[in-house]
C-alpha cells in the first residue's frame, strides 16, 4: 500500500514462465514500462499511471487491462506479435509532448481518450498486414491532436461507440469507420 514514483528509467516485465500482476496505489506512477512476457500475461490489477511509454516487445507480450483506466504520458508501442486485452477499459493519452501509437499488434480498445497537449500519431508498419486502431467504445479527443497519418505509415480507425472531438483530428486520406450497432 505504499507509493511508487519513477520519474525516469524503465520498469520491465520479463518473466516468460508465469503470469504477473501489476497493482499500484492511486498516487503511484511509472516512468517507462516494457512488457516482454512470451506466452504469459501481465494483468493490471488496478488503474495505472505511466508517465512515459509502454513498449510491447516482439515476444508475444500480452497486457490485460480489462476494466481498468490506464494513463499513458508517452508512446504506446503495440508491436507485431504482441497484444492487449481491453474489455471494459479506458486508455488515456495525457502526455504533453508528441508520441506514437503503434497498431501492429492485436487488441481492441474499449474507450480511448486523447487529453494531453501533445500530438498522438498512429503508426502501422507497411511491411506487415495493415492494422487499424479499433475502438469498441468511445473515442474522445479532448484538447489533444490525433494524427492518423504518420508520414505514410498511418492507420485507419474503427469506432463502435461515439466520437467526441474538442481538440484536433487529421485523417490525411485515411478512413474512420463507425462500425457500431444502429
Amino acid at each position: 500500500t505504499g507509493i511508487f514514483t519513477q520519474t525516469t528509467g524503465i520498469t520491465s516485465f520479463l518473466n516468460t514462465t508465469a503470469g504477473q500482476s501489476l497493482s499500484a496505489s492511486a498516487s503511484s506512477y511509472f516512468g517507462n514500462v516494457i512488457i516482454n512476457k512470451g506466452a504469459e500475461v501481465l494483468t493490471a490489477a488496478s488503474d495505472l499511471d505511466i508517465n512515459g511509454y509502454v513498449d510491447f516487445t516482439i515476444n508475444s507480450a500480452t497486457f490485460d487491462i480489462s476494466n481498468r483506466i490506464i494513463y499513458v504520458g508517452g508512446s504506446w508501442l503495440l508491436r507485431e506479435g504482441t497484444s492487449f486485452t481491453g474489455t471494459g477499459s479506458t486508455v488515456v493519452f495525457d502526455g504533453l509532448s508528441n508520441h506514437t501509437i503503434r497498431t501492429e499488434g492485436t487488441g481492441t480498445y474499449n474507450n480511448i481518450r486523447f487529453e494531453g497537449n501533445g500530438q498522438s500519431r498512429l503508426y502501422d508498419n507497411v511491411n506487415i498486414p495493415h492494422r487499424a486502431l479499433d475502438v469498441n467504445g468511445n473515442l474522445t479527443i479532448d484538447g489533444g491532436f490525433l494524427d492518423a497519418y504518420n508520414g505514410g505509415w498511418g492507420a485507419d480507425i474503427y469506432v463502435a461507440g461515439n466520437w467526441y472531438n474538442s481538440g484536433s483530428f487529421q485523417h490525411s486520406g485515411l478512413t474512420v469507420y463507425f462500425d457500431g450497432a444502429d
